[in-house]
């Protein structure tokens, strides 16, 4: 079947080409007419901290929402000092009159002593919300970075904590990880193919097929709530997946034409072979994700489901996709005289010393998987907080 699909795509990559292009734009249009946008909804229902919250949003609803810690601190003198106290107190008077605001627990009441520290250097601040950070949106941050203004300009240095301030900070901002991980993984191209044409193909396909399966996921939320996290791990999965399986066809390809084939047989041959290996590895990899389906946590299972469509998409573009752009591509791919497209004489070499002494090679892998695994005995599970970082 993967044979006959290759054989069609190659016949007219141009026109082949052009038709995913013009599905893209459908699913792209798809998308943006029936998309209702992700949600933000971490309920775990049967859960004691869920039915405890629930409680509190029935009983105390000013109370159900997020908070914001504001830690003050002085290098000399204790906060308590008139000189910083003055201007730390109105700042917080002033975050209390902001929107959204249903309270402050300032340490420079009487109530507060707690809060300060033992040599009075350092103290905090509790900002209660009415409603989640989401709800409340990067404005909240923004609005209490500015009300502590004139505290820091005072010689206080503030600094803040919470799900309003990750909200805030967070909101915008450039992917980093997975830029990072594209500039790596291009360099690493590089080196393997040393052809550019060869980078842009294994890049430009699964780019395409990731595109493919987010607008996929956005026109999914017509018909089910998925979490806001969902793109963010479709996109790391999807991306690496994508990469991967298109790494493993242009390999095979230019291996067919390292010995004579031409391009549009070696893109056919390249697809009846690792193609099939491709949607293997895409299965095991859904297979795997849909472990998730067990928590019986609702947003973690639809994020789950997520995930394993875009693996599923990107391994499908990725036998579409790949075989149509090796076969525009031409002889532009012929791997240069001497490069070992073929085969790796270093990895056969590794391959006879594992397998010259199986049970030996085994005892020092298991070993070495030992040793790499030892720290899940020291593993705490729970729920991230101030104490996970530096002290």
């Amino acid at each position: 079947m993967i044979t006959r699909l290759a054989r069609r795509l190659t016949a007219r990559p141009g026109w082949s080409l052009a038709a995913v292009l013009v599905l893209l734009a459908l699913l792209g249009g798809l998308a943006a007419a029936v998309g209702r946008g992700y949600t933000d909804d971490y309920s775990v229902p049967g859960s004691d901290a869920q039915r405890a919250f629930d409680l509190l949003e029935e009983r105390f609803p000013e109370a159900a929402g997020d908070t914001a810690t504001v830690v003050l601190a002085v290098e000399r003198g204790t906060v308590a000092d008139p000189a910083v106290a003055g201007p730390a107190r109105a700042a917080l008077a002033a975050v209390a009159d902001q929107p959204g605001v249903v309270a402050v627990a300032s340490p420079l009441t009487p109530e507060g002593a707690g809060q300060v520290g033992a040599d009075g250097r350092v103290a905090y601040a509790t900002v209660q919300y009415d409603a989640t950070a989401d709800d409340l949106g990067a404005g909240a941050y923004e609005r209490l970075r500015a009300a502590m203004a004139p505290a820091e300009r005072a010689g206080v240095e503030v600094s803040m904590s919470g799900l309003v301030v990750d909200v805030g900070t967070t909101a915008g901002g450039i992917p980093l990880g997975e830029v990072i991980g594209i500039a790596v993984a291009l360099v690493v191209l590089l080196l393997l193919f040393r052809s550019l044409g060869a980078v842009a193909v294994t890049l430009g396909s699964a780019f395409l097929a990731l595109g493919a399966a987010l607008a996929l996921l956005d026109a999914g939320t017509r018909v089910t709530d998925l979490p806001t996290l969902t793109p963010t791990l479709a996109v790391m999965l999807g991306l690496g997946a994508g990469i991967d399986y298109a790494l493993l066809l242009v390999a095979r390809h230019r291996a067919g034409l390292a010995e004579g084939a031409d391009p549009t047989r070696a893109a056919v041959r390249a697809a009846s072979t690792a193609g099939v290996s491709v949607l293997t590895a895409g299965a095991i990899v859904m297979i795997s994700i849909a472990g998730l389906l067990v928590t019986g946590i609702p947003f973690v299972t639809r994020m789950g489901v997520g995930a394993a469509v875009a693996v599923a998409v990107v391994a499908v573009g990725a036998v579409v996709v790949v075989p149509t752009l090796l076969a525009l591509a031409g002889r532009r791919l012929v791997p240069p005289a001497g490069s070992r497209a073929a085969s790796s004489p270093g990895f056969a070499r590794w391959g006879l010393a594992v397998t010259r002494r199986p049970r030996l090679a085994g005892l020092v892998a298991v070993a070495a998987l030992l040793a790499l695994a030892a720290p899940v005995l020291g593993l705490r599970l729970g729920t991230p907080d101030d104490g996970n970082r530096p002290a």
